[in-house]
């Protein structure tokens, strides 16, 4: 006889796999519509009924356009009546005027001329904006959303005379046509989902049912009712990614170490014989490592700092307390780039130390790569740091004990998973130079533990950060040639790496050879950048590095761990073009000695209201962790978290901005649950929902 809970589990899988289906076989959508969703990230069903609108309006009361005001936010019925073209320097633009018997407004459609062609006179139309403005005599507004009525339509009461739901469209799919492919799909499947949050937990917070909560987003009967509803839902999206990190966080606390480290005076003795002293922070964050490594439990530790505080010597400082009880240390890096200065580094910090020290990168001739494969196996290398090639399956380690991981967010899930299974047992410490407030750090990194360095090594000076606009190049090129006969190296970045025909921007290219021939002629010019061959890009560093450039031309190449301490000036091009975390971390490379240095953002002259925020972002603040706050508030989580390279799920229609308490409730939540049922076979719903949603994740946790 099959289990109860086995039961629950098969039926449930077989609706998910109904809900699975490719989106092409709803009702009114097709092989042709497939593909304008798939743009959207719509894939299944289950994407589309989770496909939540951004906005609402309120239709069930009209305005009539003689009671339009300046500032509100209007949403009329009314017919085009006319049109009409009025010439401006970049052409004629088209203006369609729209009457509903009270009055008459203009539509002005700037660079949407086409729309002559959906909008035919005597077409009905919900217009809709908080632009009006009165000018020459009439109302008009250049930003409108508009919907076409059409009173014989099926359905047409999901479109009119309720709190319409407003969707992110994209060409040739319109809001009005995912709302009515959403409304079909949700009643053809909203009612027979199963809710799978224990009952205890609804009642503890009052939640309505899931396919109640999911059909009312959508289509609520009121607009209090759409907060309460995205509450319920929020509060899923936390609880399941809560309940995930919690089960794996458990598993980890539950293995015991297969290694043990007795012996400690490597590690005590390096730290001695430095000859600086480490800040306090690095001091407190070694002594949490070291007592992770020294417990019989697996460290899973992230190591969160600021770009120049330290991280790197941290976990050599904690690899001595490996090697010296005989174990090997992994060290991945991102790029070749970063990879091979963490080696050069390494192996200066252990020139006194009969310690092996090894490169593993993609780059390596056969040679090299067979007999460094082979100091791996035989234990002869202790410490092996490389980029990908260390999860190569030809890479067998001899004693792997401890994982470091650089710039952690720079790799996939699975690949960070696979240099997991080179050991039975792992310590691993991650490290990111993006730090990231606390409340998003629970959320990406809630089954790790978290240790922070804020402190700057002593004597380093703040870098001073100025904003221009591109008319004021030359003054700033003068500054850089002062520099330069000063001593001091420069970096000079910009977003392309050649001149594009679509994007009106300089380019690395062009502008190395205009520094060459025209500019800075006097001076010796490189140029690096991602295209470039390997073997290329590390002969032109190492000339930077050596003193030989005196002005390197970069692209974004150069935004991760690349450390020339006579580097002090960077200038940035278009920065406009860059998003305020990666501004902040290319500003990092020229904070390495305690010379002054200077960072100049170049701009065009119209800017967006974010672009603007972020340079003057830059320019106000110096701290990563200030800088992470702002991002969040520009960006939002979505995209700070980088969905697709940290493996994160969607958390719509959650914010971590703002539903903080939700998010410390769903952890805590999750955490019972975990600590009395680590197998959830309590909880069949669950187990089956982490299965599904989670897969990738959940393959590594096993679980159930």
């Amino acid at each position: 006889m099959i289990d109860f809970n086995i039961k629950i589990v098969i039926i449930i899988l077989m609706l998910i796999s109904d809900l699975k289906k490719d989106v092409k076989y709803l009702k009114g959508v097709g092989e042709r519509r497939a593909v304008l969703f798939k743009k959207l990230g719509i894939n299944n069903i289950a994407e589309l009924l989770t496909y939540y609108p951004f906005r609402y309006e309120d239709r069930r009361r009209l305005s009539k356009i003689i009671d339009v005001r300046p500032g509100e936010w209007h949403t009329i019925l009314g017919e085009v009546v006319a049109y009409d073209y009025f010439n401006t320097s970049k052409g004629k633009v088209l203006k369609i005027f729209v009457s509903d018997n009270t009055a008459h407004l203009a539509l002005l459609c700037y660079n949407r001329n086409y729309l002559k062609n959906q909008l035919k006179i005597g077409t009905k139309i919900f217009l809709s904006s908080n632009k009006f403005e009165f000018k020459f005599r009439e109302f008009q507004t250049a930003e409108f959303d508009f919907e076409i009525y059409d009173e014989n339509e099926e359905n047409i009461n999901i479109h009119t005379k309720r709190i319409v739901p407003i969707y992110r469209a994209t060409e040739n799919l319109s809001s009005k046509v995912i709302r009515t492919i959403i409304y079909n799909a949700l009643n053809s499947f909203v009612r027979e989902l199963d809710d799978y949050l224990p009952d205890f937990i609804k009642k503890k917070y009052n939640l309505k049912d899931y396919s109640i909560a999911l059909y009312k987003i959508h289509f609520p009967a009121d607009l209090k009712e759409i907060e309460i509803v995205r509450q319920r839902l929020a509060y899923d999206r936390l609880f399941l990614l809560q309940l995930l990190l919690s089960l794996n966080k458990k598993r980890i606390t539950t293995i015991l170490k297969k290694q043990n480290y007795f012996k400690d005076t490597l590690r005590e003795n390096f730290i001695k014989n430095l000859n600086f002293n480490l800040t306090n922070d690095q001091k407190k964050v070694i002594e949490e490592i070291v007592n992770d490594m020294k417990s019989n439990r697996m460290m899973n530790r992230l190591l969160m700092g600021d770009v120049g505080c330290g991280k790197t010597l941290v976990a050599l400082i904690a690899s001595l307390l490996a090697i010296e009880n005989g174990y090997q240390v992994a060290f991945m890096a991102p790029t070749e780039i970063l990879a091979l200065q963490h080696y050069n580094n390494i192996k200066n910090y252990l020139s006194k130390d009969d310690i092996e020290v090894t490169l593993l990168t993609g780059k390596l001739k056969s040679a090299e790569k067979k007999e460094a494969l082979k100091k791996i196996e035989n234990g002869e290398t202790k410490i092996i740091i490389g980029t990908h090639a260390l999860i190569q399956e030809n890479v067998k380690f001899n004693n792997l004990s401890l994982i470091i991981i650089d710039e952690q967010h720079k790799f996939g899930v699975m690949q960070r998973a696979s240099l997991h299974l080179k050991s039975s047992t792992p310590d691993i410490l991650v490290m990111t130079a993006t730090p990231i407030p606390r409340t998003l750090a629970l959320t990406v990194y809630g089954d790790l533990d978290i240790s922070v360095i804020k402190e700057m090594p002593p004597g380093r000076k703040e870098v001073i950060t100025k904003w221009f606009k591109e008319n004021q190049s030359e003054v700033v090129y003068k500054f850089l040639k002062d520099k330069m006969l000063e001593g001091n190296q420069v970096y000079v970045v910009y977003p392309l790496v050649s001149e594009s025909d679509k994007l009106n921007l300089k380019a690395a290219e062009s502008m190395y050879l205009n520094f060459k021939e025209k500019i800075f002629k006097e001076f010796s010019i490189g140029l690096i950048h991602g295209k470039m061959k390997k073997d290329e890009q590390e002969r032109v560093m190492k000339e930077f590095r050596y003193g030989k450039i005196n002005l390197l031309v970069a692209t974004t190449v150069i935004e991760v761990g690349v450390d020339v301490a006579n580097a002090t000036i960077m200038v940035i091009e278009h920065a406009e073009r860059f998003g305020l975390s990666q501004l902040h971390q290319l500003r990092g490379r020229i904070a390495r000695s305690n010379k002054q240095a200077y960072c100049i953002l170049l701009t065009s002259y119209n800017l967006t209201e974010d672009a603007i925020a972020r340079m003057e972002a830059m320019v106000k603040f110096s701290s990563g962790f200030k800088i992470a706050e702002i991002d969040l508030e520009l960006r939002g989580p979505g995209d700070i978290l980088g969905t697709r390279q940290t493996g994160m799920p969607d958390l719509r229609p959650a914010n971590i901005l703002t539903d903080t308490k939700i998010l410390q409730a769903a952890r805590e939540d999750a955490m019972a649950i975990v600590e009395k049922d680590l197998n959830l076979s309590s909880y069949p719903k669950l187990l089956s929902i982490i299965k599904t949603e989670f897969s990738e994740k959940f393959n590594l946790i096993k679980v159930g």
